[in-house]
């Protein structure tokens, strides 16, 4: 018999509203897992720290993360996708800015102990 998770209870469901309830648990988790895939490369921590304390052109994160342009423009598309971050123009430059206030907040604790 599976023992109980300290966090989610994860024992087998006994009637239809605890599978339910355990496909909900279920779908949380899987979400969690791939926000923290897309936050798993230190250059993309490098950009949300620095997006988390204000919106940045693409050139001004070249330079705040020490890194190609290529590079940075590859890492915000990934996390552009993901709806971590979004992007605006702003005449001929790309403006980009947190999307998710949960990763702006997980990412600034990060950020402090660093």
């Amino acid at each position: 018999m599976r023992q109980a998770h300290p966090f989610v209870d994860i024992t087998p469901p006994s009637s239809s509203a605890d599978a339910a309830t355990t496909e909900v648990v279920e779908a949380i988790f899987q979400e969690a897992a791939e926000l923290f895939a897309s936050l798993s490369s230190p250059i993309r921590l490098k950009i949300v720290c620095q997006l988390n304390r204000q919106a940045q052109t693409v050139q001004n994160l070249v330079t705040l993360v020490h890194s190609s342009q290529p590079n940075v423009s590859a890492h915000l598309r990934h996390l552009r996708l993901a709806g971590i971050v979004r992007s605006h123009r702003a005449g001929h430059q790309v403006v980009y800015a947190m999307q998710r206030r949960l990763v702006a907040e997980l990412c600034n604790t990060v950020c402090m102990t660093t």
